[in-house]
């Protein structure tokens, strides 16, 4: 389902760094895979490659056998609105679109439709209905985190990836995000977290550490 091949990224802007080097990673479709390790080790760095987000200075990015970056920008793309879901630490919205705009639109562009009963259900289990005509700036950051669950959701894409998803989150909160991810898995999809969180990184049922720029099991 989705593959590393010796993954290499250097950025050379100033003084040359390379967060990740010479990685080889299998990651199993209906499996929580979770990756840690201290700050700036490159955790973000891997999730944005595996994300399509970022290209590698090195290596192949294998969706279904096939070279992510071997496509066009227009075939990157659909990729990843179709297959990719992402919940990182900046929240990714609309800011012109209300709550319940961003969770259609998103629904849309992955070629769903969802009603307005679903998307209130949606944002009542996340615990801001009352927010449904807001837009996001006016949302406190754990709020928004939330959103991007309800966004993701709506989107079903096959491939999730979480960069720290439980950050600006209470206990409650902590505990519903988590049963986000067993749901999804349970659903058959693919789940990648980086975290420091260990209540994160036990719902892992392969865990990876990021130590000296390369990947170990743990």
């Amino acid at each position: 389902m989705l593959e590393l091949q010796n993954i290499t990224k250097t950025f050379t802007t100033g003084e040359a760094v390379t967060p990740i080097k010479n990685i080889d990673l299998k990651i199993e479709k209906g499996k929580i895979t979770t990756i840690s390790g201290e700050s700036g080790t490159g955790k973000s760095t891997l999730l944005m490659i595996i994300g399509g987000l970022l290209k590698p200075t090195e290596g192949k990015v294998l969706v279904q056998d096939k070279d992510i970056w071997s496509l066009n920008d227009e075939e990157i793309s659909n990729l990843r609105s179709k297959t990719y879901g992402y919940l990182f630490q900046s929240s990714v919205m609309i800011k012109a679109l209300t709550i319940a705009e961003n969770i259609e639109f998103a629904a849309k562009v992955s070629g769903r439709e969802i009603s307005q009963s679903e998307i209130e259900e949606l944002l009542d289990i996340i615990g801001i209905k009352d927010k449904k005509n807001s837009l996001p700036h006016t949302l406190s950051g754990g709020q928004r985190r939330r959103a991007m669950l309800a966004i993701n959701h709506a989107r079903d894409p096959e491939i999730i990836i979480a960069d720290e998803p439980t950050n600006d989150l209470d206990k409650h909160w902590k505990e519903k995000t988590l049963e986000f991810f067993k749901h999804w898995r349970d659903m058959g999809k693919t789940i990648i977290l980086a975290s420091h969180d260990p209540e994160v990184e036990a719902l892992g049922e392969i865990k990876y550490k990021i130590v000296d720029s390369e990947l170990k099991l743990k």
